[in-house]
């Protein structure tokens, strides 16, 4: 039982768009994107400092030789890891719509409002950290308390379904072996309707007057989530294909269709027994 302290005020559960934005709205905001572009600045500086450490060890007698290796090794991981990043940054499918200037500082109105990475707030008490119980001493807000009703609906509808799919994508990665194939493609399709809802809200934020204009594109993008959620679950809940069973690799298909063969070879040779009497 969650008992209250005196003082503290009741937590609100998360809304949709609080848990959009604390999964996927920092980095929409870019601040992870370019990870890749850090990690070489890192590797190069790391690498001037291989260079001059390694004159100085030619130079001055007595200079540690390890140092040298040191950076040299630190330098190598960087740069692999940053190539790495960019790569798979690379070749991932992209989302055609970008977020615009507007979307970017509602979504920095958001995350200044809820936090920036606040689900431990919602956690037991006993597993909080020192910002959770700060913030069960002066409440947690919701994304709604800074956007307009209009705004907080449609980004609420559309954060559920958007929540929904990265759901089923993650299920995705577990299930049949030929929906691993379709996971790059609905997520950038997804990330696509979510950040032009994005901009629309946002344009709808800095001018209210244009409501009847943007709702109902911001409705055909909720409907849009909502469609391409429906039918993604609808393939993953689909039963697996002769395809997909002989392309799968699990222990457990393995053992199963070993067993369901040798049932059959069984059944088959008491047909034939029965036949011969």
């Amino acid at each position: 039982m969650n008992i209250q302290l005196p003082g503290e005020v009741e937590l609100k559960p998360p809304s949709s768009i609080d848990r959009f934005f604390w999964s996927k709205g920092v980095s929409m905001l870019g601040y992870r994107g370019n990870q890749w572009l850090a990690l070489a600045i890192v590797g190069g500086s790391t690498g001037i400092a291989t260079i001059v450490m390694t004159i100085l060890k030619l130079c001055i007698a007595g200079f540690p030789v390890a140092l040298p290796f040191v950076f040299g090794g630190a330098t190598l991981m960087t740069l692999i890891f940053a190539t790495l990043m960019y790569l798979g940054r690379r070749n991932a499918p992209q989302s055609e719509v970008k977020i615009s200037a507007a979307g970017r500082q509602l979504l920095f109105r958001i995350g200044q409002h809820i936090g920036w990475h606040d689900q431990d707030a919602y956690q037991p008490r006993p597993n909080r950290g020192w910002g959770a119980w700060w913030q069960s001493i002066v409440g947690v807000h919701t994304a709604s308390d800074v956007m307009k009703p209009l705004s907080a609906d449609l980004m609420e509808q559309g954060s559920a379904q958007y929540n929904r799919l990265a759901g089923l994508i993650k299920l995705g990665k577990t299930s049949k072996v030929g929906i691993n194939t379709w996971l790059p493609q609905v997520q950038a399709a997804g990330d696509e309707a979510m950040i032009s809802l994005i901009n629309q809200v946002a344009l709808l934020e800095a001018n209210p007057e244009t409501a009847s204009a943007v709702e109902p594109q911001g409705r055909n993008q909720v409907a849009n989530l909502k469609e391409l959620a429906d039918r993604f679950e609808e393939k993953i809940s689909s039963p697996a294909t002769i395809a997909d069973r002989l392309s799968s690799t699990t222990v457990m298909d393995n053992v199963l269709d070993q067993l369901r063969l040798d049932a059959q070879a069984h059944e088959e040779l008491r047909v034939m027994d029965r036949l011969d009497q």
